[in-house]
């Protein structure tokens, strides 16, 4: 701004311009809020001006990186919306075959000889009363669930416990 600023040089130069009544009521308001002249204020208000021109190129690569960060946003919140609606896909099932393993019998407890589900045997891997809570390695199978039966559950039991420590950790990795 070659010259411009009060900051810089002395003023020492005159402009003579003719203005609107209302851009000179404007430019009176200006120079009394700041306690200065009407030449002041005139000379304050057009370096402020020759500035805003020749920073108006940054100001509109902010502007447009502002739009281009906005629409990524938008991008973003619809990816996230999409995965949402995946993951609660995927919570419904493993409900759906928790709840068919917590109601399925598939034996009694070796050491108390309580009937233990597929759930207790697969996932949680323990007897569920409070007087035995011994692991459950095995269990003495019920006479209605054939080999096959129990080694088809004991697979949906080890997925829900692989997605449910996934979930865990995909949730302690989003919180930090």
């Amino acid at each position: 701004m070659s010259g411009i600023s009060a900051e810089r040089e002395p003023r020492s130069e005159s402009l003579y311009f003719r203005a609107s009544q209302d851009l000179r009521e404007d430019v009176d308001t200006f120079a009394a809020r700041r306690g200065v002249t009407l030449s002041s204020a005139v000379g304050r208000l057009v370096e402020r001006g020759l500035e805003a021109i020749a920073n108006e190129e940054s100001v509109k690569q902010m502007e447009d990186r502002l739009a281009q960060s906005t629409q990524e946003l938008a991008s973003m919140k619809v990816h996230l919306a999409a995965a949402q609606g995946e993951v609660q896909k995927w919570q419904a099932v493993i409900r759906g075959i928790e709840g068919y393993l917590r109601n399925l019998t598939v034996g009694a407890c070796p050491h108390c000889k309580r009937q233990v589900t597929a759930y207790d045997h697969a996932v949680v891997r323990q007897c569920p009363y409070n007087d035995c809570r011994r692991p459950l390695e095995q269990v003495e199978r019920a006479q209605e669930i054939t080999p096959v039966a129990a080694g088809f559950l004991g697979a949906i039991g080890g997925l829900i416990v692989g997605l449910a420590a996934g979930q865990r950790q995909e949730g302690s990795a989003a919180g930090k």
